[in-house]
């Protein structure tokens, strides 16, 4: 059930996103010329390597080998616990 959610939520941005492109072309490529690719892909790589090391951690914690587990700080904790 929680993936067909994903999948229509997904889809929806995704069909808002085609139709107003659709409607404001010179808008949309306007602004593409505004972001930074330094930017963007330091964001990609900071979003990627945060995924895997919360899965590292829960992984390390849900084995019992918490003390190989990195520490977390405290506003990040609750929503890395296993």
């Amino acid at each position: 059930m929680f993936i067909i959610g994903e999948l229509l939520m997904f889809s929806a941005f995704f069909l808002t996103y085609i139709v107003n492109r659709a409607q404001n072309i010179d808008l949309y490529d306007r602004s593409q010329m505004l972001l930074d690719q330094r930017l963007g892909t330091l964001n990609t790589l900071l979003l990627i390597t945060s995924h895997e090391r919360a899965g590292n951690r829960r992984f390390l914690l849900a084995h019992d080998r918490s003390d190989l587990a990195p520490a977390v700080p405290p506003h990040l904790s609750a929503a890395l616990s296993p």
